[in-house]
């Protein structure tokens, strides 16, 4: 991969985390920081399309308004969310 040198304006900590980082460390950082502004320069769907077609696709496998709304209550308000947090609902 070719790369290029620039210069970018950075908090002090973050400056002085790099500076004090061994050259491996900085080699990561510099692939990291690489990666991170390829992926902000690259097209990126809106959330509302992303969601639009998470929608549909539930929909066409069956997923009704009430069918969402069962699995919401349940998962809020039901064993699940105790489960998950540690906790048993009391016996009746």
């Amino acid at each position: 991969m070719e790369t290029k040198l620039i210069q970018i304006r950075v908090s002090t900590e973050a400056a002085q985390t790099y500076e004090t980082a061994s050259d491996a460390e900085q080699r990561k950082l510099n692939a990291l920081l690489s990666l991170k502004l390829s992926d902000a320069g690259r097209a990126q769907r809106p959330l509302e399309v992303v969601m639009n077609e998470i929608s549909r696709k539930a929909q066409e496998r069956g997923l009704t308004s009430e069918i969402l709304e069962s699995i919401l209550n349940s998962y809020m308000f039901g064993s699940r969310r105790n489960k998950i947090r540690g906790r048993v609902p009391p016996e009746e």
